[in-house]
C-alpha cells in the first residue's frame, strides 16, 4: 500500500467512526496520536478523551448521524477533507425544540498525519445552518 492509499484508509476509518449506527468512538484511540488535539479555533481544542466523550454524546443526540467524505486533498502530511454530515436529532438540539426534521451540513477538516496516525485536526462545520434547517428558518 503506497502513502496515498494509507492516508485514504486512515481518513475513511476516521469518518466511519462518526456513523452513529455502526461507528465505535473507541476506534479513535488507534487512529489518533496520543497527543492529538481537535481544534475548533486557533486556541480552542479538545483532546482525545474529551472528543471521544463528545462524539458519544452526539451519537445519543443524533442516533442516525452519518458523515460522508466528499473530497480529499493531500499536501505532504496535511490532508484537507470536505465532508457532509446529516442526521435527525432525537430531541432538543442546541436549544432548538425537537421537530423531527433532519439537517445536512458541510464540514471542512485539516488533518496532519504522521507515523500512520492523525496528529492534529482543525475543523469547521456549519452548525448554524443545521439549526436553521431544524427550526425551519
Amino acid at each position: 500500500m503506497d502513502h496515498n492509499e494509507k492516508v485514504h484508509a486512515i481518513i475513511a476509518a476516521y469518518y466511519a467512526v462518526f456513523d452513529a449506527k455502526t461507528g465505535n468512538p473507541a476506534t479513535l484511540d488507534t487512529l489518533l496520536a496520543p497527543s492529538w488535539r481537535n481544534y475548533s479555533s486557533d486556541t480552542v481544542y479538545a483532546d482525545k478523551p474529551a472528543f471521544i466523550g463528545l462524539l458519544r454524546g452526539t451519537h445519543q443526540a443524533v442516533p442516525d448521524l452519518q458523515w460522508r467524505v466528499s473530497e480529499v486533498l493531500l499536501a505532504g502530511d496535511r490532508v484537507v477533507v470536505r465532508g457532509e454530515g446529516r442526521g435527525t436529532p432525537a430531541g432538543e438540539f442546541f436549544g432548538v425544540p425537537h421537530t423531527g426534521k433532519a439537517f445536512c451540513i458541510m464540514s471542512i477538516d485539516i488533518h496532519t498525519i504522521r507515523d500512520a496516525r492523525i496528529q492534529t485536526t482543525y475543523h469547521l462545520e456549519d452548525w448554524a445552518g443545521a439549526l436553521r434547517q431544524l427550526s425551519g428558518q
